[in-house]
């Protein structure tokens, strides 16, 4: 039987939902951490590209704030989470945020915007490390007790990331696909046309879209393009078969 964070999660690695960008991926994950995870109030993500971060969700604007000073001040406990996460020992929990003294700059600062408790783990992804952060708003209410809904969210967030790499270049693929079909396509009608005015064979045909195109430095299909629209606007010798 699913529990109801893995309920909440299949909608992450489910790429037939509308939109399926990296960022609404990862809005989904701290959606479903918020959601499903027991003393959760509120949960944020960063994708971390070598050494800076990139792509960032928060479920609360006060929360990405929280974010942004640590990473401005260089302390907190994700940061120590992201520097640990290749030891294996990626976890950090920070009990109480009032009177800490692991990160005080940090500390007081998400006080003032509610935050009590912090857990956080950091996992390598196929375009970077994701830092994964759960809030909550009284003191211990989340701690390592919450390791195993960690691990969960982070093979899940590694699997949607994966699934979405692959169906991004399989779409790329199928675009690039239609793209050369439509300019196969193109280019044989302009090779008709010009077989039409000149009287030549297919290759000669052919042998003038190439010099044309040389000439003009724009793409073959391009100048295939050109040539058909002007002989269907009527013109018996086009500007482009000269």
């Amino acid at each position: 039987m699913q529990t109801p964070l893995a309920q909440a999660l299949g909608t992450v690695v489910d790429l037939t939902r509308p939109g399926s960008g990296a960022e609404l991926m990862y809005s989904r994950v701290i959606e479903a951490a918020w959601q499903a995870v027991p003393g959760c109030d509120g949960a944020s993500f960063v994708l971390w590209d070598g050494h800076r971060p990139g792509l960032h969700a928060a479920t609360h604007p006060d929360l990405a704030a929280v974010d942004e000073t640590q990473i401005r001040l260089g302390e907190g406990p994700g940061l120590t989470a992201l520097r640990r996460c290749r030891t294996g020992r990626g976890v950090v929990e920070l009990p109480d945020t009032l009177g800490d003294s692991a990160w005080p700059a940090y500390s007081a600062f998400a006080v003032d915007r509610g935050v009590r408790c912090c857990v956080a783990t950091a996992f390598e992804l196929p375009d970077g490390w994701g830092l994964l952060q759960l809030y909550g708003t009284a003191p211990g209410r989340l701690s390592r007790r919450q390791e195993a809904e960690l691990a969960l969210l982070a093979s899940h967030t590694r699997a949607a990331a994966r699934n979405l790499r692959s169906y991004t270049a399989m779409r790329e693929e199928a675009g690039q696909m239609r793209a050369a079909r439509a300019s196969s396509t193109v280019i044989e009608q302009a090779k008709g046309v010009l077989m039409h005015v000149h009287g030549c064979d297919a290759d000669t045909a052919f042998d003038r879209l190439r010099v044309l195109s040389q000439r003009q430095q724009v793409k073959l299909g391009t100048v295939a393009e050109r040539l058909v629209r002007e002989a269907a606007a009527g013109r018996s010798e086009t500007p482009a078969s000269r």
